[in-house]
């Protein structure tokens, strides 16, 4: 075996690395990883069509999303007291749940009364990696997977039904449908 030159030491790859790192804006690296999850979740859709076909694929994606996103909703009420009001849901939610993912941007609140809400997003940086994808992969984005791959957005119902399983809650716009952005109304008794 021939014994190859090192051009670094790990030390210096490892200091290069940091340095390129900084060097980008905390922006393109949330953009980035959301473009590689975007990639990764459209290939992981294709794959399920291919091994169970596409409606067994999205009953499975759904219920995944639901189900672990059901129980972060559940733990999130069971810490707060289990309140049942909207004031805790969208503080519990909007602010502190989503308010720590990087590339969520705040919650904008576009109807507000005492039992009802309508809030949403109108950039998500998720759907604007989808869009990108699709210019550059087009093959990724064909009708079926994405059908199941719009399933893997059924985490605001499930963590709204786990924080309160009496709260009416519905999707009214969905960026992945061509609206303006994603938006949500609930209710509470």
């Amino acid at each position: 075996m021939e014994l190859v030159q090192v051009l670094h030491s790990r030390e210096k790859v490892t200091e290069l690395h940091k340095a390129k790192i900084e060097s980008f804006s905390q922006e393109a690296i949330v953009q980035s990883s959301k473009w590689t999850k975007a990639i990764l979740h459209l290939l992981s859709s294709q794959m399920l069509i291919e091994g169970v076909g596409k409606e067994k694929a999205k009953q499975l994606t759904h219920k995944y999303i639901y189900d672990f996103n059901y129980k972060i909703g559940r733990a999130a009420a069971e810490k707060a007291g289990n309140p049942t009001d909207l004031d805790s849901f969208l503080e519990e939610y909007c602010v502190k749940a989503m308010g720590n993912i990087p590339a969520v941007p705040p919650q904008e609140i576009v109807e507000r009364t005492a039992k009802r809400c309508v809030w949403g997003v109108r950039n998500c940086l998720y759907y604007e990696a989808v869009k990108k994808v699709t210019e550059t992969f087009p093959e990724l984005t064909d009708p079926d997977t994405m059908e199941v791959f719009k399933e893997r957005c059924g985490m605001d119902e499930a963590w709204a039904n786990g924080f309160n399983p009496k709260m009416k809650f519905k999707r009214i716009k969905f960026a992945l449908d061509g609206d303006d952005g994603c938006y949500f109304e609930c209710e509470v008794e």
